[in-house]
């Protein structure tokens, strides 16, 4: 009994001192904003195991934390979901060594995962920045993300119709409807809803249309090869 009693006091004693010896530095920031301090003692892409200074362990599923930080490392959990809707509006500037135009547009998809973003949209074109060169996209887009961070690179690729403006005003008239291209690059700035994202790229249009002068009308053809540059929002 009284060697029973001793190892008693010698285990609780030990586990004092290493409880004690342990630095809770560790902090989980949750959501509905309850702070939590401890131990981190393993993380996931889906939860994370802390230990807390009365040594009961605590696993919580990270869509229900903002942010957790260990020792002096701030640490960011990666919100980027997947199996969802998502809607994105962006402007762009159409460049070209001689001519300068701007792209508006709005898109809406499914974000399959990382690497499968599909959507549809349309928007405005103009490749001049003056009347009669107004077009109105309409495109299927496909969208894949680089890195599971929620800092990421993405590529995209836009493919799709632009349907001519014809003004008569502007000496342009019976344009056709012709495909194009949009290959771009990009980077998002966050996974949260909405997040912010940058993107360069190119784009290409074919464009054929009558031009009437005052004694002499033509047949205009030209393909439109323009930077594309420009910042979006998605939802």
């Amino acid at each position: 009994m009284r060697n029973t009693f001793l190892l008693s006091i010698i285990l609780f004693v030990g586990l004092t001192t290493q409880l004690n010896g342990q630095q809770f530095n560790d902090v989980l920031k949750l959501k509905n904003g309850h702070v939590i301090s401890g131990n981190i003692e393993r993380y996931s892409l889906d939860s994370i195991t802390l230990v807390t200074e009365n040594g009961v362990k605590i696993t919580l599923p990270t869509n229900e934390i903002k942010k957790f930080q260990m020792g002096r490392e701030k640490v960011s959990v990666y919100n980027f979901k997947t199996q969802k809707p998502y809607i994105n509006t962006q402007v762009s500037m159409l460049y070209s060594q001689n001519n300068k135009g701007v792209s508006a547009s709005l898109s809406a998809g499914y974000v399959f995962n990382e690497w499968m973003n599909i959507g549809l949209g349309s928007g405005l074109d103009n490749y001049y920045a003056k009347s009669g060169f107004d077009m109105i996209p309409v495109f299927g887009e496909w969208t894949a993300f680089l890195s599971k961070t929620n800092v990421a690179p993405y590529i995209r690729c836009r493919a799709g119709y632009n349907f001519s403006i014809e003004k008569e005003t502007s000496g342009y008239l019976n344009p056709t409807n012709n495909p194009f291209i949009n290959p771009t690059v990009g980077l998002r700035l966050g996974a949260g809803k909405p997040f912010v994202h940058f993107f360069i790229g190119a784009k290409f249009q074919k464009f054929r249309v009558n031009t009437i002068g005052p004694e002499v009308s033509d047949d205009f053809r030209i393909t439109f090869r323009r930077y594309d540059v420009g910042i979006g929002i998605t939802f």
